[in-house]
């Protein structure tokens, strides 16, 4: 199992020290690459009520509506593995 980096858990210890009164994030989708590090980020700061903000608007991760924002999470990494599959297939076929 990948531990997070060292910077997204003392974020999420700070969360859950109820030291944080809003998450905000410049490219939450460079984060949302590794589902697991932005459904943990997510849920906690779901627990916690802590809300999640980026240039677009601010996200209660514990409202139906705004959970959508981790379905995009889990988009982002399906599209990732669509393009590493492609690039891997054109990198074999080149090779045959």
């Amino acid at each position: 199992m990948i531990d997070p980096p060292a910077w997204l858990s003392g974020l999420m210890a700070e969360i859950g020290r109820h030291h944080v009164g809003i998450t905000l994030g410049l490219a939450m989708s460079r984060l949302e690459r590794s589902c697991k590090n932005w459904h943990q980020l997510a849920e906690l700061c779901g627990i916690f009520g802590t809300p999640l903000a980026n240039q677009d608007g601010a996200y209660d991760p514990i409202d139906y509506n705004d959970g959508l924002l981790v379905l995009c999470g889990m988009m982002s990494e399906a599209e990732l593995h669509v393009i590493r599959s492609s690039l891997h297939d054109g990198s074999r076929a080149v090779a045959r």
